[in-house]
């Protein structure tokens, strides 16, 4: 049940904002920036960043998020 948002990359690699719904059922609570690390046309590896307070404003994702 959870959301991907794309965003701008995170030191030219692919990354994305991971939602979670939330404990309320009220819309949708950040949960990690996910970055990829692409070579030769695949995915070699996936990261993922949990400090979304701090992260999420900087990569211009919102803190939370309506259904």
């Amino acid at each position: 049940g959870s959301r991907v948002i794309p965003t701008v990359a995170a030191n030219g690699s692919p990354a994305f904002g991971q939602y979670k719904p939330s404990e309320s059922g009220d819309g949708y609570e950040p949960w990690a920036l996910q970055v990829l690390e692409i070579e030769d046309g695949r995915i070699v590896e996936f990261s993922f960043f949990l400090d979304t307070e701090t992260l999420f404003p900087l990569f211009g994702l919102p803190l939370q998020f309506d259904a």
